[in-house]
Parts: structure tokens; C-alpha cells; sequence
């Protein structure tokens, strides 16, 4: 059984309760990759927005990152 879906509202709950690595596993996409990390995720499993894509995709998400997440 899988655990139940946290969501943003709650990654952005939990992510305070814990100084330990959070990585958001499950619905990530390319698209909603970068929300999640800030909303407090140190890392995302993004498996099948990349199996789907392919090489497109691992460019498109690591273009993705570099442009929404700087600092």
C-alpha cells in the first residue's frame, strides 16, 4: 500500500519537523518539479516525466532547475 499523498501544503509542513535529506517521490513532473523543491524537497523523483521523454526530457528538466532554482 502506498503512503498517502502529502502534497505541497503538506511538504511545506513537514519540511521544518526535520533537518534530514526530504525527497519527494511520486506525481513529480518536469513541470512541477521546481515547485516542489521550493517548497522544501532537498531532492524529487522525476522517473517517468523522464523514461517518457527521454533525452528531451533530462534536458528539459535540467534547464528547468538551473532557470527556477538559483538563489
Amino acid at each position: 500500500n502506498p503512503d498517502p499523498v502529502v502534497g505541497l501544503d503538506g511538504l511545506r509542513r513537514l519540511r521544518p519537523l526535520s533537518t534530514r535529506p526530504l525527497v519527494a517521490i511520486g506525481g513529480i513532473t518536469i513541470e512541477n518539479a521546481a515547485e516542489v523543491l521550493r517548497a522544501g524537497a532537498d531532492s524529487v523523483a522525476v522517473i517517468s516525466g523522464l523514461v517518457a521523454n527521454s533525452r528531451a526530457g533530462v534536458r528539459s528538466l535540467a534547464e528547468r532547475f538551473l532557470r527556477e532554482t538559483r538563489v
